[in-house]
């Protein structure tokens, strides 16, 4: 058994067409002086929280080998919309190649159940990061190209690794501390939504738009 390539098709076809919904999570989420539509029309600002998203996703999805900076949505308040940009990256990337996990399943004895995922995405984080060992894990996940593969019961395995960390938290004070000069971290503010703009058939519309995001 020496076949550890568990990466999935996409559950869809890229095809051309609008993608509003998901444009719409982007701008509201990384905000800056970029922007993108949901046609398919973007401005690239160098630098931009935006234009840095699409980069990574862009990347992400094109060249899934490529290491990436850990992205990290943070924000004091909750109704921000970071969980649902979690699930629009798990639509884009297929459910059998992102997982969400909380806490509790990121810190399990075994790793078997996310460590083969391309996308690897903690949700509320608040990982004991001040802890040096909790932030050298994370450093490693983040740029080791393999990563032992451990099940219960079952001698542990290395494998090749292209995983890509995804952090939400909303501790935007103390989620961790980040030295001058490191660059594996991605980390940007999220507002809140105002009320009246709420969406109740969101994760649908991303659902149905994620074709159309995934071949732009």
């Amino acid at each position: 058994m020496n076949s550890f390539n568990l990466c999935h098709p996409l559950p869809y076809y890229p095809h051309p067409g609008e993608f509003p919904t998901i444009a719409k999570l982007l701008s509201h989420i990384f905000r800056g002086k970029a922007s993108i539509n949901g046609k398919g029309e973007e401005t690239q600002v160098i630098g931009d929280p935006l234009t840095v998203a699409m980069d990574w996703i862009n990347l992400a999805m094109t060249h899934p080998k490529q290491t990436l900076p850990a992205l990290i949505l943070v924000s004091k308040k909750g109704n921000t919309g970071k969980t649902t940009f979690a699930k629009m990256l798990r639509e884009v990337f297929g459910h059998q190649n992102a997982i969400i996990l909380n806490n509790a399943q990121f810190n399990m004895q075994f790793n078997a159940h996310y460590i083969t995922r391309h996308l690897i995405m903690i949700d509320e984080s608040f990982l004991e990061v001040e802890k040096k060992a909790e932030k050298e894990r994370l450093k490693q996940l983040i740029t080791s190209d393999t990563q032992p593969l451990e099940f219960k019961g079952t001698d542990i395995s290395t494998i090749p690794y292209y995983g890509k960390i995804v952090m939400l938290s909303n501790d935007s004070t103390s989620l961790m501390k980040i030295d001058e000069g490191e660059d594996r971290w991605f980390i940007t503010d999220v507002p809140e939504i105002a009320p009246e703009t709420k969406d109740p058939l969101m994760d649908e519309k991303i659902r149905e738009e994620a074709a159309a995001f995934a071949y732009f």
